[in-house]
């Protein structure tokens, strides 16, 4: 019933994930399987949240948090979840109370070990790095806590003390930090490239398609759209550009050499999520992603894997929210540099990253159909819909 529950939530058919999941955790309560009881009421708290019954949500937290504590042998384990439970408080509305969860668990992640190599969260990660192929889990918990941070303190109106916190932690933690391949904790005003001024290749996406693009469907269960606005990638729930799972719907087209690569996104409609972005390709162990809208749908990531080991460079939230997005990829040598901007004239970096990849590559647009129900409140059956136009390409 567990299985079939979290199939479901996956699937946007919220009603029968929940009465799944509630079966699950009366039979597991009944026979005494603290276990899975405790993934059960991991799976409601999800399934709350994606209704937006934010009480209902805390209270499945406290009582997950409660079980996770007298049966996890990883106390981390349970830091983590207290972590969601300052999510569950910043998506009510309860700012103040998520900032001082957010903050208690930035200062307790110092205090603990765990054996599998989580150890210390940032302190011990160079040495996690060499011990266990599991850095891009902590990483991705970096990443959640600023994203969770960054949030918080923008809704209160105290942006600046989000950068403060930043400054202050990374000097407090200079030598764990240092070597930590996200070195860019938010977005922050960069110049673009001046000598990729030579313009190559140009396409508004709203006439036919350009005969040089090629376009990737895995599983033939997404679309695309040409439309008088640009170009609409309609992604089937679970699609993603994520280690085995390389069924992203993308267009793609051949390239060598320094260049830059630009294009407008944004949401194809307000019934569905949107994310998505650019990437640049080799193959499936050696690609880059700069993505909208995964974990916020004003925040961005950027990622790279080479010879199939992650590496999340940086993240950020928009400083306003903006329906159209331009972003931008530079190829200068084996470094690539990310952009995003609002206007097309300000500019913001979300980090650099070094990438030897010998020519021919490829560049285009994708996107994800792999949706947190928990940040997109809702069922969403059809996927996600992003729409792209205004795809550019210069060289030096």
């Amino acid at each position: 019933y567990l299985a079939l529950a979290r199939t479901l939530f996956k699937l946007g058919n919220i009603s029968e994930a929940e009465e799944n999941a509630q079966i699950a955790l009366k039979l597991t309560e009944q026979f005494g399987q603290k276990l899975f009881t405790s993934a059960s009421y991991s799976l409601l708290v999800q399934l709350s949240i994606c209704q937006c019954l934010w009480d209902e949500a805390i209270n499945y937290m406290q009582k997950y948090l409660e079980i996770t504590e007298k049966i996890a042998k990883n106390r981390l384990f349970a830091e983590w979840i207290k972590l969601s439970l300052g999510y569950v408080h910043m998506r009510k509305g309860d700012y103040e109370k998520a900032l001082n969860i957010f903050h208690n668990f930035a200062d307790k992640i110092f205090e603990l070990q765990d054996e599998y190599g989580l150890f210390v969260f940032l302190e011990k990660l160079e040495h996690t790095y060499k011990k266990l192929d599991k850095y891009n889990d902590l990483l991705n918990f970096c990443f959640n806590l600023l994203e969770k941070l960054e949030y918080t303190y923008k809704k209160l109106g105290k942006y600046d003390d989000f950068l403060n916190f930043c400054k202050d932690y990374r000097e407090k933690h200079a030598e764990a930090v240092k070597d930590l391949p996200l070195q860019q904790w938010y977005l922050e005003p960069a110049q673009i490239s001046n000598e990729l001024s030579s313009p190559v290749f140009n396409d508004d996406f709203n006439k036919d398609l350009d005969p040089s693009w090629t376009w990737v469907d895995i599983f033939n269960d997404c679309h695309y759209e040409i439309t008088e606005n640009g170009i609409e990638i309609h992604a089937a729930n679970g699609r993603d550009l994520y280690w085995l799972n390389m069924s992203a719907p993308r267009f793609v087209r051949e390239i060598t050499g320094d260049f830059a690569v630009q294009v407008c996104v944004s949401p194809a409609t307000k019934d569905k999520p949107q994310i998505g972005g650019l990437f640049i390709w080799k193959d499936d162990k050696n690609y880059i992603c700069f993505e909208r809208g995964e974990s916020d749908p004003y925040g961005f990531w950027f990622l790279g894997y080479i010879n199939g080991k992650g590496k999340m460079v940086g993240r950020g939230l928009l400083p306003e929210e903006s329906e159209f997005t331009y972003m931008r990829l530079e190829r200068n040598g084996s470094e690539i540099s990310a952009y995003c901007s609002i206007d097309n004239e300000n500019w913001l970096t979300c980090g650099k990253l070094s990438f030897p990849i010998d020519d021919p590559i490829q560049v285009g647009i994708y996107a994800i159909g792999m949706i947190d129900r928990t940040i997109y409140c809702g069922e969403y059956r059809e996927g996600t819909a992003t729409l792209f136009r205004n795809f550019k390409i210069w060289t030096k």
